[in-house]
């Protein structure tokens, strides 16, 4: 696949990402690429990938960067771990995580 093929589809699936927040109700804070990229990687999609294949894998915001830059070519530094932790994947209070008793 050449490049600006690519390119293309990672502009178009970013693009499709964004839409589904705007459709769950996230506001328009978070709807941006880094959320985008956030939810593709809850799915485990890739660029290519269908929608139709989307999983649930269980994955940490490291682990998460790392599937921007692999699948998507965005690369993050890594002291943007926090600014992905506390901007793009907050819990609202009440609501199950996941995280033991008595963690933040």
């Amino acid at each position: 696949m050449s490049p600006g093929v690519r390119d293309a589809e990672i502009r178009r699936r970013i693009r499709e990402a964004i839409e589904v927040l705007r459709q769950l109700g996230l506001g328009r804070e978070q709807q941006n690429d880094r959320s985008a990229l956030t939810l593709l990687a809850l799915l485990g999609l890739g660029a290519g990938d269908p929608w139709s294949v989307a999983g649930n894998p269980l994955v940490g915001i490291t682990p998460m960067m790392e599937f921007f830059r692999q699948n998507y070519g965005k690369k993050y530094a890594p002291n943007s771990r926090e600014t992905v932790r506390r901007q793009t994947v907050p819990v609202p209070k009440g609501v199950p995580c996941g995280r033991k008793p008595g963690r933040a």
